[in-house]
This record gives structure tokens, C-alpha cells and sequence, in this order.
């Protein structure tokens, strides 16, 4: 039952479930440090694409305790799209930083993230493929040339690998 949509998180459920009984407060707190965890991983990266600390501390400020996503907070049987939301936000920061020259590690690395990610919650994270293929588009459309191709290639190979090893 793990490899359905919903199997990740009937996993963890049963597994807080086992250490915490029914008390629906840890099952709360949980849900709120798993959603931490999503807003701090903005961090990394409207850092990186704004080079602002005050943007990125915004960032964060504004998804820790604003309503957006508060059904999942309340709702707990989400809550595992919180720590796939993070390893994708941190897929992303690495995916994005690996264009620079010689930063293969970082895709590597943002490879693994988004392995993790799509584990944990396979349901939610069924646009994230589209989108990565869209960002790389937009940085051949940007660039014209073929090193950049390559390397969007590789790049793209390798997610698309982790994609179909998942699948």
C-alpha cells in the first residue's frame, strides 16, 4: 500500500499513531514544525533569486504564519506535503545554483531532494516535473547557445531518471 498516492502518508500516520496514541496534540505540533520546516526551506532560495535577506525573512514570515495552507496544518493527514514541499523548495534552490560552472554536485544533490520529495508525497507533487522542464526552456530560450543546451540536457536527464526510477 505504500506505492499508492495516498501511501506515504497512511505510513506516517500510522507511525505517529503508534508513538502518540490519538492525542491530537502532537499530531498538531507535528504538522506545525513539518510546515517550519517548508517556510524556512523558502530561505535558501529568494535568497539566491533576490539577494535580500529582508525578502527572504519576509518569505518565510509570510508562509510560517499566514493562513495559506492552514487546511493541511489543521487537517494532519497532509502533513507530510509540508516536508515534500521543503525538499522541493530545496530541490529547486540546488537545481537553480547547479547552472553555475562546475556544480554538478548540486544537481546530484537536487536530484536526491526531489527523490525525497516525490516519496513523500507523490500526490502533491505531480507538477513539479512540467515545471522543471518549463524553467530549463526558459533558460535555453535565455541563453541561445549550445553549452547551455548540454547542460540542460544532462540536467534534465538526470530529473527525468529520478522521475521514471520513481515511477
Amino acid at each position: 500500500e505504500y506505492l499508492s498516492p495516498y501511501g506515504p502518508t497512511q505510513v506516517f500516520m500510522g507511525i505517529l499513531a503508534q508513538l502518540y496514541n490519538y492525542n491530537s496534540t502532537y499530531y498538531y505540533i507535528i504538522s506545525y514544525l513539518f510546515r517550519l520546516f517548508a517556510a524556512f526551506s523558502l530561505f535558501p532560495i529568494t535568497f539566491y533569486l533576490t539577494r535580500n535577506k529582508l525578502s527572504a525573512f519576509f518569505a518565510v514570515l509570510f508562509f510560517s504564519i499566514t493562513t495559506t495552507g492552514f487546511d493541511t496544518t489543521n487537517w494532519v493527514f497532509n502533513m507530510p506535503s509540508y516536508v515534500a514541499l521543503g525538499l522541493l523548495n530545496l530541490t529547486l534552490y540546488f537545481f537553480i545554483l547547479s547552472r553555475e560552472e562546475n556544480h554538478f554536485r548540486q544537481i546530484v544533490f537536487a536530484a536526491i531532494l526531489y527523490y525525497f520529495a516525490y516519496i513523500i508525497a507523490p500526490i502533491r507533487m505531480h507538477g513539479s516535473l512540467p515545471f522543471i522542464f518549463l524553467l530549463e526552456s526558459f533558460w535555453v530560450v535565455q541563453e541561445r547557445n549550445t553549452k547551455t543546451l548540454k547542460k540542460v540536457a544532462l540536467r534534465l536527464a538526470i530529473i527525468l531518471g529520478v522521475f521514471l526510477i520513481i515511477r
